[in-house]
């Protein structure tokens, strides 16, 4: 693309940062829709003819991730092709409304704003300017070093498999099951007597009934009893086999090379965000001599380069 690329999404950040912005089904797609900002800003909604023909014809595919997904290419031509029309046209209008919003609410607080303030469309070019940059970075990607991933798979679910053994031999109960909240809950309470907190409902602020056994809970008593920390062991362990090193492994090109989702705006918060798979929250590990694998192992250089530095 030769000319400026504005990210309307990016813009109504700018205009607006306090949007509620909606769920999407699909994880590359921002939670600032197209049809959540065409309402909000035009009164309007997308064009939504072609997922209704795709429904009711049930044109589906297995993705990468093996979900369920669309499959566009099964959908008729000049239905796509209004369909495209469509969404060109209300992203226009959805530019040109918001850099008038921007340019009004930019001279109102230049207006207001003591000398010194810098105005809004300093940030306009600012995120204008990284756009494409955000866009070589996707599609450049990072090279997996393949052996080593499956290497590290295999490794993590066996590491798993035998700490769960362990902890279902000192537990010593018949149709123990690990994964089950409840369970696993009533053990550490009425077996060991480790206090345990409660559940509580986001919005009611009320209590569930049932008690947290997660990951973090666990992590911070698993100094009560060695049985938690074998427990702790074996969900990590399976974590990073099953989160990590298995997506890393589906998700490679023909190249072997991850290009993950990268938005500028794609977070409630409006924090940068990466996804499928999340690159940018990997465990820093440290090496202790016992991990025989590490997560950001599993990147490696191109063909012509020897320097790979992970931030």
């Amino acid at each position: 693309v030769k000319r400026k690329i504005v990210d309307v999404p990016v813009l109504a950040r700018i205009h607006y940062n306090e949007h509620v912005g909606s769920g999407s089904k699909y994880a590359d797609e921002s939670f600032l829709s197209m049809n959540y900002l065409a309402n909000y800003y035009l009164g309007e909604s997308k064009d939504d003819t072609v997922e209704k023909y795709i429904k009711e014809h049930n044109l589906y595919k297995v993705d990468r991730m093996g979900e369920k997904a669309p499959d566009y290419t099964r959908v008729p031509t000049d239905l796509i092709f209004r369909y495209g029309c469509s969404d060109g046209r209300i992203t226009y209008k959805l530019g040109a409304t918001l850099l008038n919003l921007i340019g009004e609410m930019n001279q109102k607080l230049t207006d207001e704003r003591p000398e010194g303030y810098k105005d809004l469309w300093n940030l306009v070019k600012q995120e204008t300017t990284l756009t494409p940059n955000v866009e070589d970075m996707r599609a450049r990607g990072m090279r997996l070093d393949v052996e080593y991933t499956e290497r590290a798979y295999e490794y993590e679910l066996n590491l798993s498999n035998y700490l769960e053994a362990q902890a279902l031999e000192i537990i010593g109960k018949d149709s123990f099951n690990l994964n089950s909240g409840k369970q696993l809950a009533d053990y550490l309470m009425n077996d060991l007597n480790i206090e345990l907190p409660k559940v509580l409902d986001k919005k009611s602020k009320e209590w569930k009934g049932n008690y947290k056994t997660d990951a973090k809970t666990l992590e911070g008593i698993k100094d009560k009893a060695p049985v938690i920390e074998t427990i702790v062991g074996s969900k990590k362990a399976l974590k990073k086999a099953n989160t990590y090193y298995k997506n890393f492994l589906k998700l490679r090109d023909e190249r072997d090379v991850i290009h993950c989702g990268l938005g500028q705006e794609n977070t409630k918060t409006g924090r940068f965000s990466s996804f499928n798979p999340n690159l940018q929250n990997l465990t820093k590990e440290e090496w202790t001599g016992e991990e025989e694998f590490l997560l950001r192992n599993s990147f490696i250089p191109r063909d012509g380069y020897r320097l790979f530095f992970f931030d």
